[in-house]
């Protein structure tokens, strides 16, 4: 990966965990991190693609670093410390686990939002 898409990428990645995925734009994905539409369509392809990298991005850091920060004060010499982060990063109920909380956030932080959509509501 070059150099820009590596910074997009962070930078989605910390737009996403700020605002959350559900129902963000392309458009506002890229007014969000200072880009335009094109510029994330030439690195990722896709809003899509984009969001996935991003998102197993944060799971892959965020599964890891949990892990290690439960593990540091456990038993057990380094090495098998290390093993057991390992083994628990490498499992894909733990990343599916992560996206479930992830998305349960978005959802409850979007719910008790001040400024709630109204979209598709009458208008007095």
């Amino acid at each position: 990966m070059d150099q820009s898409s590596a910074r997009l990428l962070r930078e989605t990645c910390e737009f996403i965990l700020g605002r959350g995925v559900v129902d963000v734009s392309l458009s506002e994905l890229a007014r969000g991190i200072g880009s335009h539409n094109r510029m994330l369509l030439y690195h990722f392809g896709s809003l899509d693609a984009l969001l996935a990298a991003a998102v197993d991005g944060i799971l892959r850091g965020t599964t890891l670093l949990d892990r290690l920060g439960e593990l540091l004060p456990a038993k057990g010499t380094p090495a098998e410390r290390v093993a057991a982060a390992w083994r628990h990063s490498a499992n894909p109920g733990a990343a599916a686990a992560s996206a479930a909380v992830l998305l349960d956030h978005d959802i409850a932080r979007r719910a008790h939002s001040p400024a709630r959509s109204t979209r598709g509501t009458a208008q007095a």
